[in-house]
């Protein structure tokens, strides 16, 4: 636990498989000075070692005296959660400023709010990207939940534990056959640099 200073804190969290999560929590006013000490060795004797459902159930039965701490570890839980179901997973966004390379977009600035919303919550995109069947999914305009825009994305089974979701977001127009072979190559790529890591 890191203390931010501004009623909130880090928490840094290193999984079995050397995997790094944070996430910052809010901290209750008027906090003792020995607050977060307790709460650290709190979060290392419930958390070490355990699965998210055994965690989950050492919650249930938390003692009276430690009990201001819940809300703090639901709010953790609820971060290893979604990071176990790849909700939660790392995503990199590129090449924002290239909408604006469009002319529906550079002359009519409300028309690119609704595609520059659904890039700044990482999590609805994540989940956007994520969630199709197909190798291939397509949403287009606002009643597949993008305004004035477009998001074709795939999905690249990498390994049986590894999958890689990619995305290309832009207007209604763009050239769909073009983007499906740019996903295609980018599909190569991975999978050329894993082999060569696994060589």
């Amino acid at each position: 636990l890191v203390d931010l200073g501004t009623d909130n804190a880090l928490v840094i969290i290193i999984t079995d498989s050397g995997v790094l999560k944070d996430c910052f929590i809010d901290l209750p006013k008027g906090m003792g000075e020995g607050y977060l000490k307790t709460a650290e060795d709190l979060l290392n004797r419930m958390f070490a070692g355990k699965t998210v459902d055994e965690i989950k159930s050492s919650l249930d039965s938390l003692d009276e005296d430690i009990a201001e701490y819940k809300a703090m570890l639901l709010k953790i839980l609820d971060s290893l959660e979604k990071f176990a179901q790849g909700k939660d997973a790392q995503i990199v966004v590129e090449g924002t400023a290239k909408l604006l390379d469009y002319p529906e977009y550079s002359s009519e600035v409300d028309k690119v709010k609704g595609v520059l919303s659904i890039i700044e919550h990482k999590e609805t995109l994540s989940e956007m990207v994520s969630d199709g069947q197909l190798e291939f999914s397509f949403r287009i305009g606002k009643e597949d939940g993008i305004e004035n825009g477009s998001l074709v994305s795939a999905s690249y089974k990498i390994s049986d534990t590894q999958e890689v979701h990619a995305g290309v977001i832009g207007p209604e127009r763009m050239d769909y056959r073009k983007v499906v072979g740019v996903l295609c190559d980018l599909e190569n790529m991975i999978r050329s640099i894993i082999g060569d890591k696994e060589d």
